[in-house]
């Protein structure tokens, strides 16, 4: 069994036969191993050559393809730390994005910021007010001589703003992100080239580090869409698995299962064979059970097994993985009773979704508001520590959450979770609950009963959270009919036991979400009391 190393060992001796196909406008771009270190080589000259020093921050700014691939890993070979941002096609409010660009560069404070030729003059302004220097893909690429030299210590800046919108820098060590790419190594049982195939966005952690760098670690084939490539014809991506020699494992969050079952229909399926697809690994959102079983139920009569559905939970904090479902396994849920308990239960709406046992040379406790363990099955903070760990945040974050949340050798995620059995079933963040006849009521559990009324997943977001002194419950709709409101208005108004109810109804992309999915709760959160969410006349329960 072979296992990575490190994240560069695969530049050593690169292999011209095995490389990662990216799909574009004209079909599929093999780029070889081989070509991918050559050009990477070029890519770790020319930043050199124009005064990137071992140690200094690049910041990439492309696209998920064979642009990004060659920067990241030129800029590691040339001994810079790398910090991933997302490009402004993911964001849907293009008028926002130089204003985030600027608080991103506010927080990595780059030594070059790398974009294509075509975004130079849209970046100019923030990246020059951060005081960097912009570059372009194209023209280091067509300087460069072939150079490395020792990585620097700090592998990764990796920005996340999760739910908030405020950015923050997970400073990841070459050592840590070597402990877990063994650590998925061996929990997914990887073996020795296992083929891929992954459309999450390389700037986020799931899709840079399960997506690209385990790929490049086994120089496995791998098949590499973009997130807009998936969501437009999510059966593009099945494909990667469904047809001769194709991709064993893959990742995505609950949303992408919900994508394929919204989007695919059983007949467009038709002489796919998944019986070779060993794992999909799901996570970087609350998980929904019914979701998985409606996936299930879609692919198995073309060979999908239910034991290949992995779920996992891990944050950047961590690197990438806390803990996962081993192969083979299928998937447990749970529901809480009236005490607070978690006892097993079928597939239904609001159960919880078992992520397995923590990961090697990771430990998981869940702890109270004290910081004291919990019963087994009650439901508390998740706290992790262990080899994968990151270093903290960069220490320009003036955030008092932030900087209490790495505590000693242990991280405070601020999830909220449970422990069965020593696997671990997470809920939600503590940030978006409140507290309901005297149990806390999550922004998630909500959501998860207002699609029981028949709204899909991506077309309803809850926030939570106190108007002056009132507690307040805000359901943002897209494109639902006009009749849902006052259906949604009496469903949270039982759930929630006279807290005051507001609904948002807009078009498409009213909710704003993270790139893997998440609603962005808090951002929306400040827009509702500054008036830019405006609620309808629904009324508002007391």
């Amino acid at each position: 069994m072979r296992e990575p190393a490190d994240v560069l060992s695969w530049t050593e001796d690169p292999r011209p036969d095995q490389g990662i196909s990216f799909l574009g406008s004209d079909g599929w771009d093999f780029w070889s191993y081989q070509r991918l270190a050559e050009s990477a080589g070029l890519m770790a000259g020319a930043l050199a050559g124009s005064g990137v020093e071992p140690g200094d921050v690049v910041v990439a700014v492309l696209p998920s393809g064979p642009q990004f691939v060659v920067t990241f890993f030129g800029a590691m070979l040339a001994g810079a730390t790398v910090s991933p941002v997302a490009p402004a096609a993911v964001w849907h409010q293009s008028g926002q994005y130089n204003a985030h660009l600027t608080r991103v560069l506010g927080v990595a404070r780059p030594k070059k910021v790398v974009t294509e030729a075509k975004k130079v003059a849209q970046f100019s302004d923030a990246v020059t007010a951060a005081g960097s220097e912009l570059v372009s893909y194209e023209d280091l690429l067509a300087s460069g001589e072939p150079f490395r030299t020792e990585p620097a210590e700090l592998a990764l800046l990796q920005l996340t703003s999760g739910s908030s919108g405020n950015p923050k820098g997970v400073r990841v060590s070459r050592r840590a992100l070597a402990s877990n790419m063994r650590a998925i190594h061996h929990w997914l049982d990887l073996g020795d080239r296992p083929r891929s195939a992954h459309w999450m966005p390389f700037h986020h952690d799931m899709g840079l580090i399960g997506g690209l760098l385990m790929p490049a670690a086994h120089q496995a084939d791998c098949w590499s869409l973009r997130p807009g490539d998936f969501v437009r014809d999510p059966l593009a991506y099945l494909r990667c698995f469904g047809e001769a020699g194709g991709a064993e494992i893959g990742t995505m969050p609950n949303f992408g299962l919900d994508q394929v079952i919204r989007r695919v229909t059983p007949d467009r399926l038709s002489g796919m064979d998944f019986s070779s697809w060993r794992s999909v690994v799901v996570g970087a959102e609350r998980l929904d059970p019914v979701v998985f079983e409606q996936f299930t139920a879609l692919l198995a009569p073309f060979g999908f097994e239910r034991s290949a559905l992995t779920p996992a939970y891990g944050l950047a904090e961590a690197t990438l993985a806390v803990s996962g479902l081993t192969r083979r396994r299928e998937p447990r849920y749970v529901r809480l009773d009236e005490e607070g308990r978690a006892v097993d239960t079928g597939g239904t709406p609001g159960a919880l979704v078992g992520c397995g046992t923590p990961v090697e040379g990771v430990d998981v406790r869940v702890v109270d508001d004290d910081g004291n363990p919990v019963p087994e099955g009650t439901v508390g903070e998740i706290v992790v520590s262990g080899t994968s760990l990151a270093d903290g945040y960069v220490s320009n974050v003036a955030d008092s959450a932030s900087l209490t949340a790495f505590a000693g050798a242990e991280l405070k995620t601020g999830d909220a979770g449970l422990l069965l059995d020593g696997e671990l079933f997470p809920v939600g963040r503590l940030g978006d609950s409140m507290k309901v006849r005297g149990r806390a009521l999550f922004a998630e559990d909500l959501e998860v009963a207002l699609r029981e009324l028949g709204m899909p997943g991506h077309a309803v977001a809850v926030l939570l959270g106190s108007r002056g002194t009132e507690p307040v419950a805000v359901a943002v709709l897209e494109e639902v009919p006009e009749d849902m409101v006052a259906r949604v208005t009496k469903l949270l108004a039982h759930l929630t036991a006279g807290v005051a109810i507001d609904v948002v109804r807009g078009p498409f992309r009213t909710i704003e979400r993270t790139t893997s999915g998440k609603p962005r709760r808090r951002t929306m959160w400040q827009r509702y009391l500054a008036g830019e969410l405006l609620p309808l006349d629904a009324g508002t329960p007391g």
